[in-house]
């Protein structure tokens, strides 16, 4: 017959253990922070994260097109930007971008999940 201690411990372990898998979990979806210079078509499909000055932009209606630069370049696209990154994207800015690699074109290039300021 479960008690009201066997319940406390029960809820105790179960909670532990789902803290611990929370914790695991977000170390796995966490991207890996990579320079541009060490990018290559290994990389293609690979969710990452850069930091980077933004060498140049252009802004449209429905996306952003980046050169992002850490002493090596890649451009970066942003589909669908909020208003906060649009105002962070500008010339200028450091950035952390956080997006897969693609080819296009035959050129690495990253779709961006999100801007940040760096």
């Amino acid at each position: 017959m479960l008690t009201e201690k066997h319940i406390a411990i029960a809820s105790l372990i179960l909670a532990i253990v789902g803290t611990g898998l929370l914790f695991l979990f977000n170390q796995a979806i966490e991207p890996n922070e990579l320079e541009i210079g060490t990018l290559g078509k290994s990389n293609v499909g690979e969710r990452i994260k850069v930091g980077a000055k933004i060498e140049w932009a252009l802004e449209k209606d429905n996306y952003i097109l980046l050169t992002l630069d850490d002493g090596s370049k890649i451009k970066a696209i942003k589909f669908g930007p909020s208003p906060e990154e649009r105002q962070i994207a500008k010339p200028g800015s450091f950035v952390a971008v956080v997006g897969k690699v693609q080819l296009y074109k035959n050129e690495l290039e990253i779709i961006a999940e999100e801007i940040k300021r760096w």
